[in-house]
């Protein structure tokens, strides 16, 4: 066993950026789908209010981002515990820290999608802006 858990748990959390990513892209498109096609209005027998189709949308897509992100976490510390016998403490900081991302940025992308109305459009400027973000950061 090697005594420092630091360069493994930093190899597996670079993947848990991409990871992120990946989340966030697949809801960019959650809304104007909904609207491009007039689909939330053959669907809901009742009147719906945008708000509430809007909360919807935000709670589920943010509880699977959440869950995806919490699997990830839990098999890099699982690994990380296995080889090396410890998890590094910033590990516990980046776990704390990611769900915040993912519920900003799938806020973010949701806020994009009805403002453009092809899918792909909200696709490619959440990413490009996520992107830059990340370069940022």
């Amino acid at each position: 066993m090697s005594s420092e858990p630091r360069p493994f748990v930093e190899l597996y959390m670079m993947s848990a950026t991409i990871l992120i990513i990946i989340v966030t892209l697949l809801r960019s498109d959650l809304l104007s789908s909904e609207f491009a096609h007039r689909a939330g209005l053959l669907i809901f027998p009742q009147p719906m209010k945008k708000a509430s189709l809007f909360a919807g949308k935000f709670l589920a897509s943010s509880s699977m981002s959440l869950a995806m992100i919490l699997a990830h976490y839990l098999a890099v510390f699982a690994l990380s515990y296995a080889v090396t016998g410890s998890v590094h403490s910033k590990a516990y900081t980046s776990f704390g820290l990611a769900p915040l991302y993912v519920l900003a940025a799938t806020g973010f992308c949701l806020m994009l999608s009805p403002l453009l109305s092809p899918g792909a459009t909200a696709a490619i400027l959440s990413f490009a802006s996520l992107m830059l973000v990340l370069l940022l950061v």
